[in-house]
């Protein structure tokens, strides 16, 4: 969470796209005091690590983080109805699919990290980007490549 953390040749720039220009200006590295809820630093690896965790109810390589119950309360819906909203996570509908997970962005930065919530060996796709783009063709271009992960198109 904390930049001093962190050697700069191993961190991402987060960049602002300007459409009049087609260019990236770089947003250089900011930070403020919202942790946990965002500003994690990580990389697809660990982070894919703590999905596999997650997804193995705690547990991964005989190491458990997480007691059962915990991530069993974490995936329980708290706001039940069309609004499957657990703790930190959330479900959505992905092609007859039930997948959990969460997403998000700030300034310069987009994240997705969700897995399928049911069968024995589920899939998962985690996606980190250096621009936000929650609208336009880049928002649709992140949707096309979610999509393709997920059902191996």
């Amino acid at each position: 969470y904390h930049l001093a953390d962190i050697s700069t040749p191993n961190l991402m720039m987060p960049y602002r796209y300007r459409n009049a220009t087609n260019t990236y200006t770089p947003f250089y590295q900011y930070g403020y005091p919202d942790y946990p809820s965002g500003a994690l630093r990580t990389s697809a690896r660990s982070l894919s690590r703590w999905l596999s965790r997650f997804t193995n109810f705690g547990a991964l390589d005989r190491t458990r983080i997480l007691k059962r119950a915990t991530v069993e309360e974490i995936r329980r819906p708290q706001i039940p109805g069309n609004w499957w909203q657990g703790l930190i996570w959330y479900y959505r509908a992905h092609h007859g699919e039930q997948l959990i997970g969460h997403n998000g962005s700030d300034y310069g930065v987009n994240t997705s990290m969700f897995v399928e919530s049911q069968g024995r060996h589920p899939r998962g796709v985690i996606m980190l980007g250096n621009r936000y783009f929650y609208s336009g063709d880049a928002w649709h271009a992140k949707v096309d490549i979610e999509d393709r992960l997920f059902t191996g198109a």
